[in-house]
């Protein structure tokens, strides 16, 4: 996003000008970022499960579907957050430490604070994704149906197309008076 907003760099600037819609353009990064991030989780799990004989459970297409969502999640996240407002690059890649922030309260950092959270402020847990993805793995594994992990993955989905459909329209009709 940040090279095709053209007062943040020069790319964004020439993108600016030329006759290709913003809509295509960042429709064709988007795909492109998602489709690298799966072929860098794709070996990061053959790896994990191959080489150092991590054991992830009996259901590894799950666990890649799980990790295939997490990754659209994640792209659509970064899309929004350096689509909002005309802030300079440093403020948009600081804003991107949020999502440490949701990995902490969904106990990635510290195991007792999920159970807080769940306890006093469950509403967190339903909609970030760094929970959703937590527990979308843990479900796989642990219960006998996978009810769990559908509706884990369908909010990621849903939250994906808010992430995706906000950044798009934030981005749509920016302007500049020069370039």
């Amino acid at each position: 996003v940040i090279n095709s907003q053209g007062n943040l760099s020069a790319i964004g600037a020439r993108k600016c000008t030329s006759p290709i819609t913003k809509r295509v353009s960042l429709s064709a990064s988007l795909l492109s970022s998602f489709i690298v991030h799966v072929l860098c989780i794709s070996l990061d799990l053959c790896y994990l499960m191959f080489i150092l004989k991590i054991n992830f459970g009996d259901n590894i297409p799950m666990i890649f579907a799980a990790s295939f969502v997490g990754s659209a999640v994640s792209i659509a996240m970064g899309f929004f957050i350096g689509s909002i407002g005309k802030f300079t690059m440093g403020t948009k890649i600081g804003l991107t430490s949020f999502s440490m922030i949701l990995c902490f309260f969904s106990g990635l950092m510290v195991e007792s604070i999920r159970m807080k959270v769940e306890r006093y402020f469950p509403v967190l847990n339903k909609i970030s994704p760094a929970a959703l993805i937590s527990d979308s793995l843990y479900s796989i594994n642990i219960y006998d149906t996978y009810d769990r992990f559908c509706t884990d993955i369908i909010s990621l989905i849903i939250i994906t197309i808010i992430f995706i459909a906000g950044g798009l329209f934030l981005t749509r009709r920016d302007e500049y008076a020069s370039l």
